[in-house]
């Protein structure tokens, strides 16, 4: 899923994916609900992978690479930053077009970015 959910262009594999789940799900979307959800879906792998994993796993992949303190500073710095977003459409499909969840999961400040992008 990686693979297909990085690649592409302008965050085309992320929205058919989303389109998909929708679909199968029986819920009606337009462009914004399918932005809205694989903004979720990025955020949810940053969180879970740089965050989560990094606290509580003690080995493998980010596994013990930050510290509970700043885990919960980069939390709340994120938590700002999406809020920030507001109803912003044009700020959610930058997100889905540009961001590389996994240079993200390394480095937070490039989702953050991302995320105030003016």
């Amino acid at each position: 899923m990686h693979i297909s959910w990085e690649s592409g262009t302008s965050g085309s594999n992320r929205r058919t994916f989303c389109i998909a789940y929708l679909r199968a799900r029986g819920l009606g979307f337009n462009q914004s609900e399918v932005d809205r959800l694989a903004v979720d879906m990025i955020l949810a792998a940053v969180v879970n992978f740089r965050l989560l994993w990094g606290i509580f796993f003690p080995t493998g992949g980010f596994a013990g690479q930050i510290e509970m303190k700043e885990a919960l500073l980069e939390l709340s710095q994120l938590k700002e930053a999406v809020e920030g977003l507001g109803d912003d459409l044009e700020k959610y499909a930058l997100l889905v077009d540009e961001t590389d969840v996994w240079k993200c999961i390394q480095d937070i400040d490039l989702l953050l970015d991302l995320c105030t992008k003016d």
